[in-house]
């Protein structure tokens, strides 16, 4: 009897750890972060085939069991199975897409009919790539046909996906004109390559907030989202502290209050100190203004931050 009694209060106990009013439905353990692609972009000629896959991973890096889903952007030009098996149909490139309930990611297929012809246009400039206003960048780009052979004969034109943050001139020499993000693509003969992201003024685009606890927990501390071109993360400062509670998870949201609508960060690493998450790279810190501490097994936020 004495044993029933002393479960029955571990049980109040944990209850108690996490009281609040602000329950929404949230899926329990890690939340889907990325989609891990097989290929990033692939050339094929016509009639071929090759199987596609992507995995489902998860904000603690395990791998997910979800259903995914594959979508041609043209099928006259390529299609895909159910089960990802691609098959190059007709000449030209097509962007198939790869998703989940939450998740979407794509890979460029080029379909080509002359081994010889070019098949493949890619920026090979790995330089820094958060520039300063009026800062210049010169981009490289190899192409190479079928085989993999590289090809110097042809001309390359140049696009900004938005020239008022950054000018690409015909040479590929990029200048950074205003603080934002965009993209280059190199292209030729009706090929495009994979986009390049760029970012100008990546400190002047991080946004901090102080955390104030909800539901009468004490949450306190600075935390910031820190953009690059290639990655953002969310950071908790020096003075980040928690009061502590069962699966505390760390969200970005917009909502001040709640998780709904919000992207699961993982687990907290620890209740006081400078910790950081990486923000899934499909997703855009944009859509978000709020960064919670979460009580994932009972629903309940304990602190909320807003990033201004």
């Amino acid at each position: 009897m004495k044993q029933n009694t002393y479960f029955f209060f571990l049980i109040l106990l944990a209850l108690g750890s996490c009281i609040g009013t602000d329950f929404v439905d949230e899926p329990l353990g890690p939340a889907p972060s990325l989609l891990q692609l097989s290929h990033a972009s692939l050339v094929l000629l016509e009639e071929e085939s090759q199987q596609l896959s992507a995995q489902v991973i998860a904000t603690d890096g395990s791998t997910l069991d979800r259903l995914v889903n594959w979508s041609s952007r043209n099928p006259s030009i390529a299609t895909v199975e159910p089960d990802g098996l691609l098959t190059a149909v007709s000449v030209g490139q097509v962007w198939i897409d790869v998703f989940t309930e939450t998740l979407e990611d794509s890979i460029l297929v080029t379909v080509s009919i002359d081994p010889e012809a070019l098949a493949s246009i890619t920026i090979t400039t790995t330089s820094e790539t958060n520039l300063s206003i009026g800062e210049t960048l010169q981009l490289e780009v190899e192409l190479s046909n079928a085989n993999g052979m590289l090809l110097t004969d042809k001309v390359v034109s140049w696009l900004s996906t938005d020239s008022d943050i950054c000018s690409v001139d015909d040479n590929g020499l990029v200048t950074a004109l205003a603080n934002g993000a965009t993209q280059i693509i190199a292209s030729s003969e009706g090929l495009s390559s994979l986009p390049i992201s760029l970012m100008v003024g990546g400190e002047s685009l991080s946004r901090s907030g102080t955390f104030r606890g909800l539901n009468g927990y004490s949450v306190e501390g600075t935390a910031t989202i820190e953009r690059t071109a290639d990655e953002s993360m969310v950071v908790f400062e020096t003075d980040f502290r928690s009061q502590s509670g069962p699966g505390l998870f760390v969200y970005i949201s917009p909502n001040a209050t709640n998780v709904s609508g919000g992207v699961s960060l993982g687990e907290l690493k620890a209740q006081s100190g400078a910790q950081s998450y990486p923000i899934p790279a499909n997703v855009d810190p944009d859509e978000f203004d709020h960064v919670l501490i979460y009580c994932q097994p009972f629903r309940v936020p304990f602190g909320t931050a807003n990033f201004q």
